[in-house]
């Protein structure tokens, strides 16, 4: 080969070498890099009371007469969320007064629970609740808050409803009136919380 062919040939193959080495060049810069996007969704939780039992916003009970067992009814307390979540019910009186007032400045207490557990006697003056018909009466606290129910995200009684997660309770309240109580209509406020324990 003259040396003239010799140049040729290796122009050719730089030629070559160049128009390869463009595309591979460009397929580098559209290599896709991979971002992970990541948020956390908090687990959120809301209560209600059954509306069938609440007529603007208050339990009536039924009809106490004096010396004999109480008067009582009772409602469903729901709790529900995006996830079933480790919660505790609490119950409390605002203010500081646990008492059944009436319009005479005549009062009904809140049960006595020093024990922990009691049970509401007929011919006494007490009111008080009961959780999921366990017979056993508990008394409002005056002052701070008290336990109606501790649950776990694992517990067995979630449900799922309309893709919520659901737990119910079944909270009575009841009230008995010694023999001198006045006749009248007797009321107390409570407050229903429920807040999450995770």
């Amino acid at each position: 080969m003259s040396k003239m062919s010799k140049a040729i040939a290796v122009l050719g193959v730089v030629a070559g070498l160049g128009v390869a080495a463009l595309p591979l060049s460009s397929y580098a810069y559209d290599v896709p890099t991979e971002t992970t996007v990541k948020t956390t969704v908090e687990g959120a939780i809301s209560i209600a009371v059954d509306k069938t039992e609440v007529d603007l916003g208050t339990l009536k009970l039924n009809g106490v007469a004096t010396g004999e067992n109480a008067g009582d009814n009772e409602l469903t307390v729901t709790v529900s969320g995006n996830s079933a979540t480790a919660y505790s019910l609490k119950i409390s009186a605002p203010s500081g007064n646990a008492l059944m007032n009436s319009e005479t400045n005549t009062s009904i207490p809140a049960i006595a629970d020093a024990a922990g557990v009691t049970t509401l006697t007929g011919g006494t003056n007490s009111w008080g609740y009961q959780v999921n018909d366990t017979g056993n009466w508990f008394g409002v606290p005056a002052t701070g808050s008290k336990d109606v129910v501790s649950v776990t995200d694992s517990d067995a009684g979630w449900t799922t409803n309309a893709d919520k997660q659901v737990y119910t309770t079944k909270l009575a309240f009841g009230a008995t009136a010694g023999s001198s109580l006045p006749a009248g209509e007797y009321k107390a406020t409570v407050v229903l919380t429920a807040s999450t324990t995770d």
